[in-house]
């Protein structure tokens, strides 16, 4: 009996909680519930976009085997777009960033989720697994400690195209200019456009301070007519053509994090990218090869990478470039205004140079102080003049100029006002007298010499 008791209970508990709510109907029940696609929908779907974007080559030459990427995002509605480089035979190389993390494995099924395009044909390429992935990532969160990063995905049938030529130890020289080869997508056209641009690779400098020579592994890119954003991403970085031939050099994996706050940028620094040197890299091995030149085995550490850019930004106080640009600032000082002349005071941190004027002296008497009027108004405690005078500060700062190096430009810092009040009767008689209300202070003035 207690058994069929309790359930009797609970089914009158279950018709009194239904009691008085509105029958949902199926309609209803479709609206408030949105059906979730299965994978294989996904990718169908996912397989239709692809197919629908156009693409095309903006030169009248544009190198073969360079494809757009595309990823399935499956924690946005954004697919994941790179550049991607043909390598071997059904092989594109892309950068780690331009995948989902759950393909970042040997091995790995990518098949429905991974496309790629090309502009000389109108198919889509379907991705068949993860071939290899070298990852050799010091920290994470900083792409400039990334020693190796590349992943080649194996598709299922490409296209027979261009066999690039990647110099085993051709390296990479600073100040030259490189072609950068990148898919920009226009979502709003659902257009990709493979365009090319001139970019320079820098050594040691702010962007990439690990950067040291031709064969590091990760070097920065800057420089670039029309700026490196991140659609430039996978980016592939030839040389000039040899023999009607491209040859690859590197690739753009990634960008630098650096703190905006301690450097200021110039108005012709137009973006930057790290990227990665291809003769630190055998794409056709999954093991690092025996002969790679030593800079490729460098350590890539997050403190020497603070540390070197520390030491940048720091100012050389015993440069000549800087003794000129105070030298300057002392002599526009010293022409003074029209009641007085001014000094310069230095304040420095380590990275800044302040320079601030300071009242020296009364300079040019007979031109503002009228003896006759003193001698009618001695009787007066003091005169003041209505004009406020101002003043400006100056300032020596870190820019980061257009190729990503650090150099130190002068600028206006603050201007300041104030009113100067003049006692005459002790101008008189000891050749000195106040100003009122520099910097919310009294300053005693002699008479300049």
């Amino acid at each position: 009996m207690d058994v069929l008791a309790r359930v009797v209970t609970a089914i009158l508990f279950a018709t009194l909680l239904g009691c008085g709510k509105k029958p949902v109907t199926n309609a209803e029940s479709d609206l408030s519930v949105t059906p979730r696609l299965s994978e294989s929908e996904s990718n169908k779907r996912f397989f239709e976009e692809t197919e629908q974007i156009r693409l095309n080559c903006s030169e009248q030459s544009c190198p073969e085997g360079v494809f757009l990427v595309r990823a399935r995002n499956f924690s946005s509605a954004v697919p994941h777009t790179c550049t991607g480089l043909l390598v071997g035979e059904n092989e594109i190389l892309v950068p780690s960033s331009c995948l989902p993390s759950r393909y970042l494995k040997d091995g790995r099924s990518c098949g429905g989720a991974v496309l790629a395009r090309d502009y000389l044909s109108d198919q889509v390429y379907e991705c068949d697994i993860v071939k290899s992935v070298k990852l050799e990532k010091y920290d994470e969160k900083f792409p400039e400690t990334w020693r190796q990063d590349y992943v080649v995905l194996q598709f299922q049938k490409l296209p027979s195209r261009e066999n690039f030529v990647i110099p085993l130890k051709s390296g990479l020289y600073e100040n030259r200019q490189y072609d950068l080869w990148s898919y920009h997508f226009d979502l709003s056209q659902r257009l990709a456009t493979l365009q090319s641009k001139t970019c320079m690779v820098q050594y040691k400098n702010y962007v990439q301070p690990l950067g040291l020579d031709t064969y590091s592994p990760s070097l920065s890119l800057s420089a670039c007519k029309g700026g490196v954003t991140e659609s430039d991403l996978g980016g592939v970085l030839f040389r000039e053509r040899t023999f009607g031939r491209f040859r690859a050099l590197a690739m753009i994996n990634s960008f630098p994090v650096f703190n905006p706050s301690q450097i200021k940028r110039d108005e012709n620094f137009d973006g930057a990218a790290l990227i990665q040197n291809f003769t630190c890299f055998e794409y056709r091995s999954t093991e690092l090869r025996k002969d790679v030149p030593s800079s490729c085995l460098l350590k890539l550490t997050y403190d020497r990478v603070e540390n070197s850019r520390y030491e940048q930004l720091l100012l050389n106080k015993d440069s000549e470039e800087l003794a000129v640009k105070v030298d300057a600032i002392k002599r526009l000082y010293a022409t003074g205004d029209l009641y007085i002349e001014w000094d310069v005071f230095l304040e420095s941190t380590p990275s800044e140079l302040i320079l601030s004027p300071v009242p020296k002296c009364f300079h040019n008497l007979e031109k503002w102080l009228i003896k006759s009027e003193l001698r009618r108004r001695g009787q007066l405690a003091e005169l003041t003049y209505d004009e406020d005078l101002v003043w400006t500060e100056y300032k020596i700062s870190p820019y980061l100029s257009f190729n990503g190096n650090v150099f130190h430009q002068l600028e206006n810092n603050e201007n300041y006002s104030f009113r100067l009040t003049i006692y005459p009767r002790k101008l008189n008689r000891t050749g000195k007298s106040e100003v009122l209300g520099f910097l919310g202070r009294s300053l005693e003035l002699a008479v300049c010499n």
